[in-house]
């Protein structure tokens, strides 16, 4: 009963990346304002307990997102 219940256990921790999806991000070096004037218009801001704000910024079918660390005073923005 155990080693059935350690091959169960053993194929689920092997299997769990069989449907995992690469996702490539490409880094933007613009900030928020910069991409405003371009013409993106911010769609959705979230914030979390840890001082890190997220936006979703569009332009027609074009996203871009981005987060904001306060307390380090840094911006990344990517295209997903």
């Amino acid at each position: 009963m155990k080693k059935a219940i350690g091959i169960i256990v053993l194929g689920l921790l092997l299997s769990g990346n069989a449907y995992a999806v690469s996702v490539e991000f490409e880094i933007l070096n613009h900030n928020i304002n910069y991409l405003v004037k371009k013409g993106y218009k911010i769609t959705f801001v979230n914030n979390d307990d840890e001082g890190t704000v997220y936006y979703t910024l569009e332009k027609d079918n074009d996203v871009i997102l981005c987060h904001v660390d306060i307390a380090a005073k840094k911006t990344w923005c990517y295209k997903p």
